[in-house]
């Protein structure tokens, strides 16, 4: 949440680079640590055989999101300085089509390919140099599809934007909705806590 900061003038840009690299690498130590810097565990919740990826991402989704709120409601941080990025409909659906598509088969996303570089796996630095050509030819061809990306624009809205009701009561409904999904698929899956390995690693 460096937005405040920044805004506030307590990090410029020097402040915003150097911590930007720090959890940086302290996010890359909890992936690999958690084994996803392997593709084969990634891709394995996409045909229901290993649900860390998805335990591990819910968990961390649900903890910033309490962690956030809870700040706001201290008097920490105030939500109105926070920039919230414009929900574009049509390219968020497209391009959470093709990322999906893209992890479904290559078993990483630009994060794991990173994590998987950096311990030398050949699969993730093909996965990552993709993925930068890719890069390469979106800017290189941005004008074509630069009125698409903006089609479908809802403006920087929240669940409570939509819905109504409070910040406080859409955290509660995500965390226990959250919470019971993680509860059901340890159950499924005959596993007792959302961080074990499976038996023989």
């Amino acid at each position: 949440m460096d937005a405040p900061l920044f805004k506030y003038g307590v990090l410029g840009d020097p402040g915003l680079v150097f911590w930007g690299l720090i959890i940086g690498f302290i996010f890359g130590y909890f992936l690999e640590s958690g084994g996803f810097g392997n593709s084969i565990k990634i891709a394995g919740v996409f045909v229901g055989e290993d649900w860390r990826v998805f335990k591990m991402m819910f968990t961390i989704i649900i903890t910033a999101m309490i962690l956030t709120f809870g700040s706001f409601y201290l008097g920490v941080i105030d939500i109105s300085v926070v920039q919230l990025a414009s929900v574009n409909l049509w390219p968020l659906l497209v391009g959470s089509l093709i990322f999906g598509v893209g992890m479904s088969i290559g078993g990483y996303c630009p994060g794991t390919s990173v994590v998987s570089v950096v311990t030398r796996k050949l699969d993730g630095l093909a996965f990552l140099l993709g993925g930068l050509v890719a890069i390469f030819f979106y800017a290189e061809t941005f004008p074509l599809f630069e009125g698409f990306t903006k089609s479908g624009n809802l403006g920087a809205i929240m669940l409570p934007d939509v819905f109504g009701g409070s910040y406080a009561l859409w955290v509660f409904i995500i965390t226990v909705l959250g919470l019971l999904a993680l509860v059901f698929i340890d159950k499924a899956t005959g596993k007792l806590y959302a961080w074990d390995k499976k038996k023989g690693e």
